[in-house]
């Protein structure tokens, strides 16, 4: 126990030191750090500002070059318009305009032109014209096939067929003064004035500088054999970061895959040209000056640290020393003084040797209702402490073996005899040369009992849980049979939407009829009245057959559309009133229930039909005339809202694996996003209050993947139609294989 609070007093200072110069240690370590990460920062953007100094008198050399030669184009252009109406196009008019050019600027050197009809010629001042080569001229072609393209375009490098020296071509499309295409014609700058600047520039900055075209390829290069630069072609890295949009930058990039060293480069776009200027150096010659400041940093830190932690060592060592000669004057006090008697824990001190009880405290006491007296000098066994001697036995049968209690439950007793319920922890160790045992016997009664109230609170509990299932179910089974009332309420509601409609468009052909017949009626009459008289007029006997033969004609015509209506009604009828499975043609079945439902298109609605021919099904009509019923009403109710025209598209087609796709679409309102993933909950409606039951399109979806065993998908968005995907198997539990034709018709509202 002594040595314990020696090295507790002594742990508290001890750590104190070691986190203060831990915590230096790390601030030293941390501005080091921040230092080092400073200088590099400020070390690379000052080479950045420097890069971008060159690169800008760079580019603005190349833009005064380029500039100058694309100047004499444009006066070759200008020339070329203006040339009289009966020569535009002309190709000795053109080269008349050419050669004025040359007399009149002695800068202009050589120009090239290509005509349409395959003239090529290159005129210079100092020697004839003369006939060139046009596959090392890349840009010809190009410039020839894009007559629309009037801006200066860049040729690849080549050498120049009169003295050999690398050029760089400039070329433009040429048009007559009606806009016609009539050729081209271009000019040269020499580079070798490039490659001086460059090469300079490169050997003050020890650096890499270069023009590069936008098709990533290298028009002037200051390589030297230092950088082992001299390409062509430009690495991907580097290509890639030249892909921005930015007029001018920089970044870092390795000259190619297999080069391990890393280059600065800062790069800026010719104004006016699909060129660039590229300056680089390598990244190490640019941080050797702050590698060195580095290792200085470095070191001196290091050095600081190293001997802070050497005079923390002596002073931890120092306070061990005073520490030590503190608690051996301490030794002699009290053991529990602080912590024993304190302890809100009951605690005891038991001599293991005779198993007497040396020292208590107050909480042990106090749980036990003796005195200090009774208690101090006795055994347990004395005290009666446990309630059964013999249940003490595999207590201390542990303590021996293992020198320590965790946790061990028994049954302790009150001086006036109680129970109570104590979770037992003891510790063996050695104390003045003499092995004690701090024991400590947490009381849990209370905690017994209230977790034997849980106990039977829980069994209460779950017998609550099934009374309420029970009601629940009642509760489901309720639900479901109104559910199943209003799904068969709304199919009698559809039912009725069709007699009314079908009721109304059969009084058309049936008035219409009666009116026919009327007139037939009078007009017999008449005959016969002109027939009976003694001399019939051939011309009145003529004019009343003609007309009781049109009356016939419209009587025929209108009472074959109320049958076609009524065939059609009869078979829808039969469908959407029974769940008989039955054999059926799917272009049939659609067609007529097309037919019946038009009286339900207002306005200006149409509905196209493009159903395949030859799919047999063996299903449930009545559900998919359901199903198409409740789509068009919800096309017309939703999609068309506050809309006069509106297009629905009603198509079939067969499937592999003997499956038959259903596509009904609008394009109406839409769906908002978040409706599209709603639109099958029972009752969802946007029409709350205003008529809607919110069940069609759970009806729709409960037909379509329990009745005719399919799948169903929705697609839409606001202001663009919706669109719906229904896959059906061609036989319920079964499987059919059918050629197939395709029709489309459209339907329109009569």
């Amino acid at each position: 126990m002594g040595s314990m609070m020696r090295w507790r007093k002594l742990g508290t200072p001890r750590a104190v030191l070691l986190i203060f110069v831990g915590l230096t240690s790390l601030a030293i370590l941390l501005q080091t750090a921040w230092a080092i990460f400073e200088d590099r920062r400020n070390t690379l953007a000052s080479e950045r500002e420097n890069g971008l100094v060159a690169v800008r008198l760079l580019e603005e050399h190349a833009q005064q070059q380029l500039a100058a030669a694309s100047l004499r184009l444009d006066t070759v252009s200008n020339g070329v318009q203006a040339i009289s109406q009966d020569k535009s196009g002309d190709a000795a008019a053109i080269h008349n305009v050419i050669e004025e050019t040359l007399k009149n600027s002695r800068s202009a050197g050589a120009l090239q032109f290509a005509g349409l009809q395959g003239e090529r010629w290159v005129s210079t001042m100092d020697f004839p014209s003369y006939v060139f080569n046009t596959e090392e001229r890349d840009y010809i072609a190009w410039l020839l096939q894009r007559p629309q393209y009037h801006s200066v375009t860049i040729g690849s490098p080549l050498q120049r067929f009169i003295d050999a020296e690398l050029v760089l071509p400039l070329a433009r499309n040429l048009y007559d003064r009606h806009g016609r295409h009539v050729g081209l014609i271009s000019t040269e700058v020499s580079l070798s004035y490039f490659n001086t600047v460059y090469d300079r520039v490169a050997k003050d900055s020890q650096a890499i500088v270069q023009l590069l075209s936008d098709n990533d390829q290298v028009i002037v290069s200051s390589a030297s054999s230092d950088h082992g630069f001299k390409q062509n072609i430009l690495p991907a890295a580097v290509s890639h970061a030249l892909r921005s949009s930015a007029v001018e930058g920089s970044f870092e990039a390795s000259l190619s895959t297999n080069e391990q060293r890393l280059y600065q480069y800062t790069y800026r776009k010719v104004s006016g040209f699909p060129i660039t200027t590229l300056f680089g150096r390598e990244l190490n010659k640019i941080l050797i000056n702050w590698q060195a400041r580095t290792r200085d940093r470095l070191f001196f830190s290091s050095a600081f640290i190293v001997f802070h932690l050497l005079l923390t060592w002596y002073l931890i060592l120092h306070m061990d020393k005073l520490q030590r000669s503190e608690n051996r004057l301490r030794a002699s006090e009290s053991r529990f003084v602080d912590l024993f008697q304190s302890s809100p824990v009951p605690l005891a001190l038991i001599a293991v040797e005779d198993d007497v009880l040396i020292e208590v405290n107050n909480a042990l006491l106090l749980q036990f209702g003796y005195t200090r007296l009774e208690f101090l000098g006795r055994t347990p066994a004395q005290l009666a402490l446990w309630k059964e001697t013999q249940a003490r036995s595999p207590y201390l049968q542990q303590l021996r073996t293992q020198t320590y209690v965790d946790n061990y439950e028994a049954l302790l007793q009150h001086k006036n005899g109680q129970i109570i319920t104590c979770l037992l922890s003891a510790r063996m160790l050695e104390s003045e040369g003499q092995k004690v045992v701090i024991f400590s016997p947490i009381d849990i009664s209370r905690q017994r009992e209230v977790e034997s109230e849980i106990r039977q609170l829980n069994e209460q509990l779950e017998q609550r849980v099934a009374e309420r299932t029970v009601n629940l179910q009642d509760a489901l089974s309720s639900i479901t049979a109104m559910q199943s009332e209003i799904v068969r309420t709304e199919k009698m509601a559809a039912l009725g939407m069709l007699v009314a409609g079908v009721a109304h468009e059969l009084n058309t052909p049936l008035g219409n009829s009666l009116t026919a017949s009327s007139s037939m009626e009078a007009y017999t009459d008449n005959l016969l009245e002109e027939l009976k008289s003694e001399r019939p007029r051939r011309s009145v006997l003529n004019s009343m057959a003609e007309l009781i033969h049109e009356g016939g004609f419209i009587v025929t015509r209108n009472l074959e559309r109320a049958a076609t209506l009524v065939a059609s009604f009869k078979q829808v009828a039969a469908d959407q009133s029974s769940d008989c499975r039955r054999c059926f043609d799917l272009q049939q079945v659609l067609q007529e229930l097309i037919v019946t439902i038009e009286p339900m298109f207002i306005k200006q609605h149409q509905l196209y039909l493009q159903l395949e021919a030859g799919i047999n099904m063996d299903s449930y009509p009545g559900a998919l005339v359901q199903i198409i019923t409740n789509l068009v009403s919800n096309a017309i109710v939703h999609g068309f809202e506050g809309r006069i025209l509106g297009n629905m598209h009603l198509r079939s087609r067969l499937l592999p694996d003997d499956e038959v796709e259903l596509s009904f679409s609008d394009d109406g309102l839409g769906i908002a996003p978040e409706h599209l993933g709603r639109i099958f909950d029972p009752f969802f409606t946007t029409k709350l209050g205003q008529g809607g039951s919110g069940l069609g399109m759970n009806i729709v979806y409960n037909l379509v993947t329990t009745t005719l065993e399919g799948s169903i998908k929705v697609e839409s968005s606001v202001n663009a139609g919706a669109n719906i995907l229904i896959r059906l198997p061609l036989k319920v539990k079964g499987k059919l294989t059918l050629g197939k034709t395709e029709t489309e018709s459209p339907v329109y509202r009569p």
